[in-house]
C-alpha cells in the first residue's frame, strides 16, 4: 500500500453503495478500541483525515498535533494500534488506517452507540 488515499470500505445498502470516509464517522463517539489512549488516538486520526478530506496517510507528528496523549510513559499507542492490524506503518515512516480501524469508528456512528 502506498501513501496516497485510502479507498475505504464499500457499504451496500438497497438502493445504496458508499465507501466509508472520514466524514462519516463522529470522533466523539466512543470508538471501540479499549483503552482511553487508543480511543483518544483513534478520534485524532479521524479527526486528521477529516482535516485532509479523506484516508490519507500520516506521520506521529500529524496525529502528536492533535492527540498530546499520544506518548504515555514509554507507551507508544500508534505501535499498539499497528500490533493489533488497526494501523500499517509504511516505508517512508508513515500509518495508513486499516478497514478493521475504519469498521471500529463507523460501527458506533452506524448505531448511534456513544
Amino acid at each position: 500500500m502506498g501513501d496516497g488515499p485510502y479507498m475505504a470500505i464499500l457499504v451496500v445498502t438497497p438502493g445504496k453503495k458508499y465507501s466509508i470516509q472520514p466524514k462519516d464517522i463522529d470522533p466523539a463517539r466512543h470508538l471501540n478500541f479499549g483503552k482511553l489512549e487508543m480511543e483518544e488516538v483513534a478520534a485524532a486520526i479521524v479527526r486528521w483525515c477529516q482535516q485532509q478530506g479523506g484516508w490519507q496517510a500520516f506521520t506521529r507528528e500529524d496525529i502528536l498535533a492533535i492527540s498530546p496523549r499520544l506518548v504515555t510513559q514509554n507507551d507508544d499507542v500508534l505501535s499498539h494500534l499497528v500490533y493489533h492490524q488497526w494501523l500499517m506503518k509504511t516505508s517512508l515512516r508513515r500509518y495508513v488506517v486499516t478497514d478493521v480501524f475504519i469498521q471500529r469508528c463507523y460501527l458506533p456512528t452506524l448505531l448511534g452507540n456513544h
